[in-house]
């Protein structure tokens, strides 16, 4: 009986939060990768069983914000599925489980729970999270200083590890899957340092200050632009939620001047912060090099004095900074230029596993099955229908986002909801470039969702206190 008691709803997706975490960790990661199909299949088979028990069972989900909405988007998907049955017809089924996850499980349930019982999953995927990609951090800054690079199997295929070349510069992969996936990581332990050592009820300065200077050390030797995006949206979006929410005795003018002045002061923060790291690593990578060549040396004409073992040409010195034109401006404008090819050819959507454009990429007709824009790849797979459900779903909730904020009188209640706002909008920002937060399977993509859920939950409950 007891242990009957123990298993509701909400205990329930609490620890399907974590495993759906899990998965996703040990998929970032090569040398834990073999973790992943177990977890992802136990994720997925948790998951249609938590809908169901929503839909038959609970079905408090029904009473939801924006349910109809994203019933819709599932029913309508669905419809492309069938019409395009030829491209994966269980595989598209599959993703379309996983997006209901984040609809009706991480966004319709987790709102509708209690703030003892949110609070406890988030701190239990941040902690998860933090642990994770400290130590992922660590030892690819390990590897960036002693300039490590190998090649590692992946996914059926080989990938560089450690500290390697891309076009023009440097990026750090680590032990993570690639730059960018480190890039997320650090992105994520950062916001789960803040949630677990930085808020004003739990405030530990030392290991936030620590820990999130690994990070951005970490975000800036990885030097994927996804991450300078992210972070220049949060900069602006913090300063403007906490403009919205500080309205006491405050003209509309005066507001407006000071959240323009705060973000522009953050974004240059923010920009100056990245490319200084880079900076820093690129000096401190240079002078290793240089005086693991020195003290080589020094030890070969002391043991050799024949010359025959003296090491040869000095190493050459290695530069890290972000290059546009190879990044946004590069590759990825000719792949989005077949994606809306792609999308006027097939209005309805042709489903995610259809997605496949080709372009000039070193040799004629490269394929991508990656449009590298979370929105693009939202219009092309899910069509005209479904992309227009997800847009008013997004400005709906957003306009109701900052209406709540700006009625909130409790400071403490105020600065959360302007963090989690912001670093909604800093994880959208990053699928400008990449990813696609409906029907990617993603660690962003959960933080996302709950954090939706969370912030749903705020402006719906009242506040505990006015000021």
């Amino acid at each position: 009986m007891k242990i009957r008691e123990k298993i509701t709803l909400e205990s329930c997706v609490k620890w399907f939060a974590a495993l759906c975490t899990a998965s996703l960790l040990v998929a970032s990661v090569p040398f834990t990768f073999f973790l992943y199909q177990l977890l992802l299949m136990l994720s997925v088979f948790f998951g249609a069983g938590l809908l169901l028990w929503l839909f038959l069972v609970d079905r408090r989900v029904y009473r939801r914000p924006f349910f109809p909405i994203f019933l819709l988007f599932c029913v309508s998907y669905f419809v492309t599925i069938l019409l395009n049955w030829q491209s994966g017809f269980f595989s598209n089924c599959g993703q379309l489980v996983y997006t209901g996850i984040y609809f009706f499980v991480f966004f319709c349930a987790f709102s509708s729970f209690g703030s003892e019982v949110r609070s406890a999953t988030l701190k239990l995927i941040c902690r998860m999270v933090f642990i994770f990609s400290m130590a992922v951090a660590l030892i690819s800054l390990g590897m960036m200083l002693a300039s490590y690079s190998a090649e590692v199997p992946y996914r059926g295929t080989t990938i560089l590890i450690g500290f390697n070349p891309r076009n023009t510069s440097m990026q750090l992969s680590g032990i993570a899957a690639g730059p960018s996936t480190l890039s997320e990581l650090c992105l994520l332990g950062t916001f789960s340092t803040w949630y677990l050592f930085g808020r004003k009820e739990v405030r530990r300065l030392g290991p936030c200050v620590v820990s999130c200077a690994i990070y951005l050390f970490t975000i800036g030797a990885a030097n994927a632009y996804s991450a300078l995006i992210s972070m220049l949206a949060f900069s602006v979006l913090f300063p403007l939620c906490r403009g919205i929410g500080n309205t006491t005795g405050k003209k509309i003018a005066r507001r407006g001047m000071e959240a323009t002045a705060q973000m522009l002061a953050l974004c240059l923060l923010v920009t100056g912060v990245f490319y200084g790291t880079q900076r820093m690593e690129t000096a401190a990578v240079n002078g290793i090099s240089q005086a693991v060549y020195q003290h080589e040396l020094k030890e070969a004409e002391k043991n050799q004095p024949d010359q025959s073992a003296i090491p040869g040409q000095p190493p050459k010195e290695v530069t890290i900074s972000r290059d546009i034109k190879t990044s946004a401006n590069g590759v990825r404008s000719s792949i989005w230029r077949e994606g809306i090819k792609l999308f006027l050819a097939h209005p309805l959507g042709v489903t995610n596993n259809a997605i496949s454009v080709k372009v000039f990429y070193g040799v004629p007709d490269y394929e991508y099955r990656n449009l590298h824009n979370g929105y693009l790849t939202l219009l092309a797979a899910s069509g005209i229908i479904g992309f227009a459900l997800i847009l008013v779903f997004g400005v709906w909730f957003f306009i109701k986002a900052l209406r709540g904020l700006s009625t909130c009188h409790d400071e403490a209640k105020g600065l959360l909801l302007s963090v989690l706002i912001a670093s909604c909008g800093a994880i959208l920002a990053a699928d400008l470039v990449n990813g696609c937060f409906v029907l990617w399977r993603g660690l962003p993509y959960i933080f996302l969702w709950l954090l939706l859920g969370e912030i749903c939950a705020q402006i719906t409950e009242p506040s505990s206190g006015k000021k």
